[in-house]
């Protein structure tokens, strides 16, 4: 199935601590593999992407943002489906 990964999926990720200050940590679990990583801010401008595999804890360098809310979308590079999650950076 193609989109937005199930809601059931939410349950997988795991991201932490939030709010953030330099580093932010992300589980996909049991899911792992290529995934494109990107953080959006409020006013949905792209302000980072970056393909990384993920296997387990993956950690995000998140210092050199602004404080604010930002919306966190990890796609997986070979089916093209969707997690999305937001967080705040202090």
């Amino acid at each position: 199935q193609d989109g937005v990964w199930e809601v059931g999926m939410q349950n997988e990720l795991v991201i932490y601590p939030n709010p953030v200050d330099e580093v932010l940590n992300i589980n996909i679990s049991p899911f792992n593999g290529n995934c494109i990583i990107a953080i959006f801010n409020i006013n949905g401008q792209l302000i980072y992407s970056e393909t990384k595999y993920l296997f387990g804890e993956t950690p995000i360098m998140v210092n050199n943002l602004n404080t604010g809310l930002y919306e966190l979308r990890i796609t997986n590079y070979g089916t093209g489906k969707q997690i999305v999650t937001t967080f705040v950076k202090n």
